[in-house]
């Protein structure tokens, strides 16, 4: 039997270790910060992973798929609007940020737009070389609507990802005319709508097609492993109007519940470090923020002829081109 001193005694003790315990974990959690990111898997994990190691911050990631990149997430965001989960969105892309901004879901940038771009990739053509392949190659958009390629090109999904930031530039670009009759084209040429940019390629890899547009870091795949395509800048020459490139994207999230951390991490994506590591990554990425050589798969950027589109823009456009892909090419 204890006293009741030896009781109170202990029982100050077991209260104390409670309370440390408490003040432990709590400690850990602040040492954390939540990620939604849309960029692949395979090249955001490394860098997070980077970002734990230097930081002591552990990163908790939640992944896209690839047929539904980033709508996905973003929708999980703005229904988390009134108590968000996620401190920091990793955007593949820039259209879907301006939704959320929009929406006031991510944090409101001091002068300009809400998020930060970095490490971009080009919209590209994917070219079959094995033996149905013409003598003739496709350099343009427009040749996704000529009639000698009727039934062998292949697009990625427009209502998702990249494809879907594409189209809703060349809505601003060319005004809704000309681009619902180039939607009508798409039909009556018998473009294949495939999930995403991977299926894209790996359709045209395979033969299915001879060629598709599809993005720098899934091209870039495909020539890693051997796989008969080549890629092709498109749209270089005087009249053209040049290649889409599109960045990654980093937005802090309105009330973050692990707010320090997230500037931390996101100071880290913009660095010349993660930049660098996205270059020489399977992503092949082209840096925009820092002075760094580019993937050797791409001219330099600077002598790319590009598409020069306002991404904000682009992204207050999205929803009227998805209204219009569905009446003029539905599914």
């Amino acid at each position: 039997m204890f006293s009741s001193g030896e009781r109170d005694s202990r029982t100050v003790v077991v209260l104390g270790f409670l309370l440390l315990a408490c003040i432990a974990c709590t400690a850990c959690s602040d040492r954390r910060v939540v990620v939604y990111v849309a960029t692949d898997r395979g090249i955001a994990e490394p860098v997070l992973q980077a970002f734990e190691r230097s930081s002591g911050v552990h990163v908790a990631a939640v992944y896209d798929t690839e047929a539904n990149k980033t709508s996905g997430l973003v929708n999980r965001l703005i229904a988390e609007a009134q108590r968000p989960r996620a401190d920091v969105f990793w955007d593949n892309e820039t259209a879907q940020l301006t939704r959320l901004s929009d929406a006031g879901v991510i944090a409101p940038g001091v002068n300009g737009p809400s998020w930060a771009g970095f490490a971009a990739r080009a919209r590209v053509l994917v070219v079959y070389t094995g033996a149905r392949s013409p003598g003739a190659t496709p350099d343009s958009i427009q040749a996704l609507t000529e009639p000698a390629w009727k039934g062998r090109a292949a697009l990625a999904n427009p209502h998702f990802g990249t494809t879907g930031t594409h189209f809703a530039a060349l809505l601003l670009l060319w005004g809704e005319p000309q681009f619902r009759h180039w939607l009508r084209q798409l039909r009556e040429n018998e473009v294949a709508i495939l999930p995403g940019n991977a299926q894209v390629k790996d359709a045209v890899a395979a033969g299915r097609y001879d060629f598709g547009f599809s993005d720098t870091d899934d091209v870039n795949e495909a020539l890693r492993d051997s796989k008969p395509v080549r890629l092709v800048v498109p749209d270089q020459g005087t009249a053209q109007m040049g290649v889409f490139v599109i960045p990654n994207a980093v937005a802090l999230i309105r009330g973050a519940p692990h707010a320090q951390n997230a500037s931390k991490l996101i100071d880290y994506l913009l660095s010349p470090e993660v930049e660098a590591a996205l270059v020489s990554s399977g992503g092949a990425q082209i840096p925009i923020r820092n002075p760094l050589p580019g993937p050797t798969l791409l001219p330099p950027l600077a002598s790319l002829k590009r598409l020069n589109v306002d991404y904000e823009k682009v992204g207050r456009a999205y929803a009227a081109m998805l209204r219009m892909v569905d009446e003029e090419w539905p599914r």
